[in-house]
C-alpha cells in the first residue's frame, strides 16, 4: 500500500471521531439545559410546605415534652431519696425508744429483785393498792358525771347481774386486751408454745456462760404481739423467772363494739368455745372502764365466765413462772 493511501485513511478516521465527540458535547449541553429547567420548575406547593411546618412544630413539642419528663424524673428521684432518708431516721428513733424502754423495765425489775421478800410483798401490795385506788377514782368520777346528768324524775329498770362465787380457773382461757377503745385477742398459747420450743436451748447457753446470772429472750411476733421471757441461773440450775406479752402497736385490734358484732374475729373464736368451759381473761387500763363494763355484761349474757386485770398505763401483760392462776366470776 502506498504512503499516500495510509495518510488518507487516518484522516477519515480522525474526522469520524471528531464528529462523534462533537455530537456528545451537543447532547450533554441539551440534557443539562433540560435538567436545569426541570429543577427550576419543581417547587414545593403550599400544602407540602404546611405539612413540613407542622412536622417541625411536632418535633419541637416532642422535644419540650422530653425535657419536662426528664425534669419531673429528677424531681421524683430526689423526693424518693428524701423519703427514704426520713423513713430510716424514724425507724432508728423507734428502735432507740424501744431499747430505752426495755432498759428502764430491766432496771426497775433489777431494783425489785434486790429487795427482801418482805419488801417485795410490800412493793407488790403498794402497786396493787395504787391500781385499786385508780379504779376507785375512775368509778367516783363516773358516779359524779351520772349524778350531774341525771334528770329530775327518773324511772328506769335496773338490770342486775348477781356476782357468782369466785373460783380458780383450770379450763380453756381466752386472753383479750382493752386499750385505746380497741379489743384485741392476745395469742398467749401460740406465744408460750414458741417460748417452750426454744427456752431449753437458751437455758443451756446461759448455763455455759460463766458469770452471767440472767438473760432476757424474745420469741418471734404472733398476730401483732411478741413475748419476752427471763431465765435466771443459780449454779447449774436455770429456771424460768417469768414472761410478759407486749403489743407491737397501740392500735392493735378493732373497736370494742365492732368486735362484739356477729361475724367479727372475736365472736368467731367464741363460737368455737363452750361457754361453761371457757373463761375470758380481760387485760385493761383505767381509761377502758366503760368498754370493760359493756364487754363484761355482754360476755355474761353469752354464758362465759370473766376474769379482769387492771393494769397501769404502759404496763405489759405479765405472767409468773407457772403461767397465770385466774379467778373467774
Amino acid at each position: 500500500m502506498a504512503i499516500r493511501e495510509i495518510t488518507t485513511g487516518q484522516d477519515s478516521f480522525l474526522d469520524i471521531v471528531a464528529n462523534l465527540v462533537g455530537v456528545l458535547i451537543i447532547l450533554v449541553v441539551i440534557v443539562g439545559a433540560q435538567a436545569t429547567s426541570a429543577w427550576n420548575q419543581v417547587e414545593p406547593d403550599d400544602a407540602f410546605a404546611a405539612e413540613i411546618a407542622s412536622v417541625q412544630q411536632q418535633i419541637v413539642r416532642a422535644s419540650n415534652t422530653v425535657k419536662k419528663l426528664e425534669i419531673d424524673n429528677h424531681t421524683l428521684e430526689s423526693d424518693i431519696r428524701t423519703q427514704s432518708m426520713l423513713a430510716a431516721v424514724a425507724s432508728e428513733r423507734r428502735h432507740k425508744a424501744l431499747v430505752n424502754l426495755e432498759i428502764v423495765r430491766q432496771e426497775v425489775e433489777s431494783q425489785r429483785k434486790k429487795l427482801g421478800e418482805t419488801q417485795q410483798r410490800y412493793f407488790d401490795q403498794q402497786r396493787k393498792r395504787s391500781e385499786l385506788q385508780q379504779e376507785l377514782d375512775a368509778i367516783i368520777r363516773e358516779s359524779k358525771v351520772l349524778s350531774v346528768n341525771r334528770p329530775t324524775v327518773v324511772s328506769k329498770t335496773i338490770e342486775h347481774h348477781p356476782t357468782p362465787i369466785s373460783h380458780t380457773v383450770f379450763t380453756n382461757i381466752i386472753h383479750v386486751r382493752l386499750s385505746n377503745g380497741r379489743l384485741a385477742v392476745v395469742p398467749v398459747d401460740p406465744l408460750t408454745d414458741l417460748m417452750q420450743s426454744e427456752w431449753k436451748v437458751k437455758a443451756e447457753k446461759l448455763r455455759n456462760q460463766h458469770g452471767v446470772s440472767s438473760t432476757i429472750e424474745t420469741v418471734r411476733p404472733v398476730e401483732n404481739f411478741r413475748l419476752q421471757y427471763e431465765l435466771q441461773a443459780s449454779g447449774n440450775r436455770v429456771r424460768l423467772a417469768g414472761y410478759h406479752v407486749i403489743a407491737l402497736s397501740d392500735q392493735v385490734g378493732r373497736p370494742t363494739v365492732e368486735m362484739m358484732q356477729q361475724g367479727s374475729s372475736f365472736t368467731e373464736i367464741l363460737s368455737r368455745s363452750a361457754p361453761e368451759e371457757t373463761t375470758i381473761s380481760i387485760w385493761m387500763y383505767p381509761s377502758e372502764l366503760k368498754d370493760h363494763r359493756l364487754l363484761k355484761n355482754w360476755l355474761h349474757e353469752q354464758g362465759f365466765k370473766v376474769a379482769s386485770w387492771l393494769q397501769e398505763p404502759g404496763q405489759s401483760i405479765s405472767f409468773g413462772p407457772q403461767g397465770s392462776h385466774i379467778t373467774a366470776q
